[in-house]
C-alpha cells in the first residue's frame, strides 16, 4: 500500500484496491542474515510474470494468498491522507474487509 501511494502517486483507495506483498520471517533483532532468509508472501491478483520475475532474482516467493491466509498474513489497512498544501482529507478502506472511509 505504501509503495503503491509514495512511488506510484496513487490515492489512498487506489493503493487499497491494489494487490498486496510483504516480507515474511523478518527478524528485527536479528538484522540483515533474517532478511536473507524471509519469503515475499504475495496476494492474488499479481501478474504470473512479476511473480516469474521476482524468483528469477532469487526471491522466495508465496504467491496467491486469498481467504482466511491472507487476512492472517496482511491485516486490514485503512488510510487517511491530508493535503498539505490544500488540508482536503482523503480517505480509503480495504476492499477485502467490511470497512468503509467516512467523514462528517
Amino acid at each position: 500500500v505504501l509503495t503503491n501511494l509514495i512511488d506510484y502517486s496513487m490515492e489512498p483507495q487506489a493503493s487499497l484496491d491494489m494487490p498486496r506483498w510483504r516480507l515474511d520471517g523478518i527478524d528485527l533483532f536479528v538484522g540483515h542474515p533474517s532478511v536473507a532468509q524471509s519469503r515475499v508472501l504475495m496476494e492474488e491478483g499479481f501478474d504470473p510474470e512479476v511473480i516469474e520475475e521476482l524468483r528469477s532474482k532469487g526471491h522466495e516467493i508465496t504467491p496467491n494468498l486469498a481467504g482466511f491466509k491472507r487476512t492472517q498474513k496482511f491485516g486490514r489497512g485503512q488510510i487517511i491522507q491530508r493535503n498539505a498544501r490544500t488540508g482536503v482529507l482523503w480517505g480509503g478502506a480495504d476492499p477485502r474487509t467490511d470497512s468503509q472511509a467516512l467523514a462528517w
